[in-house]
């Protein structure tokens, strides 16, 4: 499905099939397991941004590199669910992920996307030529999210972020090391890194609630709005705030679910917070604008429920309402 007009463009330069195995018993060395066939699920986490987009009735297109191999199985995932295609197509397969379930906890194993692409190759020019051509009329936001093949170049998400934000949009950065680093310096209007991440782009412990304040405040230095997952426990927002009253901090705890796998639980929640801070048929806020009370809620209710579901599968919109009912209200700490 082509969409001359996307309000979303998300970049997807390492997409897979995910899955997830179920296994009797946390494996000890020597164990060898009878697993089940596993279901596998297009994904990837520009994929499971678009699609969540795309559920809530939004306009979204996808870019990034997809297999030849494998291209027509994404094609018609985006096609099912109304995501415009704009990926471009190299040779050989995605790659397979899997997350290995057992009582006593789980395991992931992710391969390396493309490794046989080389720089010569130019994927990211032709990867970013594709989702924002020249002439286009250019995304109300561009999300730049996830690994990417090492053919890529770590600087791949700076580039883009700065045609994209000379274009108009809103740039939301989710990376990690080095794409995580230099993806700042362009000055993105979000960010989202999980507590790992932002601790491997800072150089220090986020462990107790004034050391992930800190994060905060730093990383607002280089981005408007910073959105940071906590796991389970829920997610911190923060804005560089109105003019005036200093920073706007917040926690907002996550309901509690049955997790079946985390997989895309950062993607949904990261698509819902922008569904709420970009609404359909509304101005774009002030980047460094307070976030909501309701947006906050509705963003780690939708991350919660994906992490009921298998792979990188869509959670029910109304659990998703179910959750928002349950969740909040924000607080200034942690343990406040």
């Amino acid at each position: 499905m082509e969409e001359q007009n996307p309000e979303f463009a998300a970049m997807c330069l390492a997409p897979a099939f995910d899955s997830t195995v179920p296994l009797p018993a946390f494996p000890r060395p020597g164990d060898v397991f009878a697993a089940p066939e596993a279901e596998e699920f297009p994904g990837g986490k520009g994929l499971n941004v678009a699609r969540w987009l795309a559920v809530r009735g939004r306009r979204a297109a996808l870019g990034g590199l997809l297999g030849e191999g494998d291209a027509g199985a994404f094609a018609a995932e985006m096609e099912r669910t109304g995501i415009a295609d704009r990926m471009a197509r190299v040779p050989g397969r995605v790659r397979r992920n899997e997350l290995f379930a057992a009582p006593g906890g789980d395991f992931k194993v992710n391969r390396p996307s493309y490794p046989w692409l080389s720089a010569a190759d130019a994927p990211g020019a032709l990867a970013l030529g594709r989702l924002a051509p020249d002439g286009a009329p250019p995304p109300r936001v561009a999300v730049l999210t996830g690994s990417m093949p090492k053919a890529v170049g770590k600087g791949f998400y700076a580039e883009a972020a700065k045609r994209f934000a000379a274009l108009g949009a809103a740039v939301a950065l989710d990376a990690s090391g080095d794409a995580l680093r230099l993806g700042l310096a362009a000055r993105p209007a979000v960010v989202k890194p999980n507590r790992a991440e932002a601790e491997g782009v800072l150089g220090f412990s986020l462990a107790a609630d004034g050391d992930v304040v800190r994060a905060l405040r730093l990383l607002l230095d280089s981005a408007a709005a910073v959105v940071l997952s906590d796991g389970a426990t829920g997610c911190w927002f923060a804005t560089r705030g109105d003019a005036g009253s200093g920073p706007f901090v917040r926690f907002m705890p996550s309901p509690r679910v049955d997790a079946v796998d985390p997989t895309g639980a950062g993607d949904t929640m990261l698509a819902e917070f922008l569904h709420r801070r970009h609404p359909a048929g509304a101005p774009d806020p002030d980047p460094g604008a307070p976030v909501s009370e309701d947006a906050m809620r509705w963003a780690v209710a939708a991350g919660a429920a994906a992490a009921t579901t298998r792979g990188a599968t869509p959670p029910d919109p109304a659990l998703v309402q179910a959750l928002f009912a349950a969740a909040g209200p924000s607080r200034p700490s942690r343990g406040a």
